[in-house]
């Protein structure tokens, strides 16, 4: 208990200090005569699976996921991203002290990409605000939040110059009091101006 409070402490700064860190990179002017990138902006939309790794009993990562991504490029193979997202979490057993709950979560999160002939993949790490929220096993409802951190590997599959096929596998760690360790792997459609 002492080391989840100290945890905590320790955190809490860490996770301002990476807030103010990506948002400043929102702020870096467009490099346009140097982006490599056909485009500045990119809008995705996902569907997936997830779930809490930490949770007991088990409810397995086969919950059901989406994810809306808006993401603007800041220098040549950098994005900085926004994602905002919901995880169902439910199951015969149900999850941790829920019967049924939903993880609601926005992030922002810089990502560098690697060019490769007909894809691009990538690795991102943000900052973000997760809801949990459910039916008690008790009966009743309770909902919490906090601050946590996301990490994720990302692939840009072209289909013409302005449309892709996405993919991304990802670890979120929330504050919560509840199960803090999350994982999501999802897939849908980019599209680029």
């Amino acid at each position: 208990m002492k080391s989840a409070i100290a945890l905590r402490k320790i955190a809490r700064p860490l996770f301002l200090f990476l807030v103010l860190f990506a948002g400043t990179g929102a702020l870096v002017p467009l490099a346009a005569a140097d982006q490599q990138e056909s485009y500045t902006f990119t809008l995705a939309l996902f569907a997936g699976v997830g779930g809490g790794v930490d949770a007991e009993p088990d409810a397995g990562l086969t919950e059901s996921s989406y994810l809306l991504q808006a993401g603007m490029i800041t220098e040549p193979r950098t994005l900085v991203s926004v994602r905002a997202g919901s995880l169902k979490l439910e199951g015969d057993e149900g999850f941790d002290r829920f019967l049924s709950a939903d993880l609601e979560f926005v992030n922002v999160a810089g990502e560098y990409r690697i060019a490769q002939s007909y894809y691009d993949y990538g690795l991102y790490l943000g900052v973000g605000y997760y809801s949990l929220e459910g039916d008690l096993r008790t009966g009743g409802s309770d909902r919490e939040s906090d601050l946590g951190l996301a990490l994720g590997i990302t692939g840009d599959f072209d289909i013409t110059r302005h449309l892709s096929v996405v993919g991304e596998v990802s670890a979120h760690y929330a504050f919560l009091d509840s199960v803090a360790i999350y994982t999501m792997a999802h897939i849908g459609l980019a599209v680029h101006f």
